[in-house]
């Protein structure tokens, strides 16, 4: 679905979501203010027809480096949609009519700061062992001083990471993950202070290759 369909979809919706605002550049919807946490919905288009989209609901740790915007931790809404310009509105209550029967507010709640994320995240992931899940949680319990319980977990996505790697040694993705979570790692046990500028260092970028306001 193109840009235009997607904003104009945004824009009917907006009358029914309070606290939310639309943005061109990430081309979502999302929860303001962003604090630390990005979330909201997007409508990420189907390869079916030009005019088919399905909405996905996410959430983005600012705090974990992305250079755009990705759809790790999250939902889609069940069904195939489609655009039919003209008929904005009536999509647009559609979709929050939807989006209020599959929880998407509640599922939002929950993971809207870093202390949430680091505890629930985990609830909504379908892979423990997943090394972007672990490193997200790690970061999170970091961002909150909680160092001991970040160390643990970015320990387990190390050795995710190492098995993984033995596995696929071909997978490039792979050894670069490990190689930031590794230096963070260490960083968190020598210097927690410097761990956590990091961090904020790491949200900047984030917020920037994303399209948000600073």
């Amino acid at each position: 679905m193109k840009k235009k369909a997607s904003k104009k979809i945004a824009e009917a919706m907006m009358p029914y979501l309070s606290g939310y605002a639309y943005g061109s550049k990430p081309n979502a919807i999302f929860r303001v203010p962003v604090g630390d946490v990005f979330r909201g919905f997007i409508f990420d288009s189907s390869g079916f027809s030009s005019g088919s989209f399905y909405p996905h609901v996410f959430v983005l740790p600012l705090y974990v480096p992305r250079d755009h915007l990705t759809l790790s931790f999250g939902k889609r809404l069940a069904g195939i949609w489609e655009y039919r310009e003209g008929h904005e509105e009536f999509l647009a209550e559609q979709l929050v009519q939807k989006l209020e029967k599959e929880g998407a507010s509640r599922f939002l709640d929950e993971l809207d700061d870093p202390e949430k994320l680091a505890a629930n995240l985990g609830r909504h992931h379908p892979n423990p062992r997943d090394p972007n899940l672990l490193q997200a949680i790690g970061y999170s319990s970091a961002i909150c001083g909680q160092f001991e319980d970040a160390g643990e977990t970015l320990d387990r996505c190390v050795a995710s990471l190492q098995q993984m790697q033995q596995q696929d040694p071909q997978i490039v993705w792979h050894s670069s993950l490990l190689r930031e979570v590794s230096e963070f790692r260490e960083l968190l046990i020598l210097d927690p202070g410097s761990a956590l500028r990091r961090l904020d260092e790491w949200a900047e970028y984030t917020r920037s290759q994303v399209g948000l306001p600073a």
